[in-house]
């Protein structure tokens, strides 16, 4: 993993540059689910409303088992959010750069 955040901190110029970065390094491609999905498996966003920092960084720091970094892909997940979320997430932990760091 700390690998990956070394290569992913030099910013790919686009999202599946990186998710094919990422598998290259790890055998794990992030995008293939989500190009498997139909749009009824999709739900509304807007979850995150009722979330504040505090209580996402405590519950990402309980589901990172250890990590000092995470994707905000986990985060989402991690939090219950969906993936059209993460955004917002992004904007919640104040978060600019490919993986979260976890304070």
């Amino acid at each position: 993993m700390d690998e990956l955040a070394q290569v992913l901190d030099e910013r790919p110029p686009t999202l599946q540059e990186a998710a094919d970065l990422s598998h290259r390094l790890t055998g794990i491609h992030g995008l293939a689910p989500e190009h498997a999905r139909t749009p009824r498996q999709d739900r509304p966003t807007g979850a995150i409303a009722f979330l504040d920092r505090d209580t996402a960084v405590k519950a990402l720091h309980e589901t990172a088992d250890g990590a000092g970094r995470v994707t905000l892909r986990f985060a989402a997940r991690a939090l219950g959010l969906h993936w059209t979320d993460i955004p917002d997430l992004r904007r919640l932990l104040g978060c600019d750069a490919p993986l979260l760091p976890l304070p």
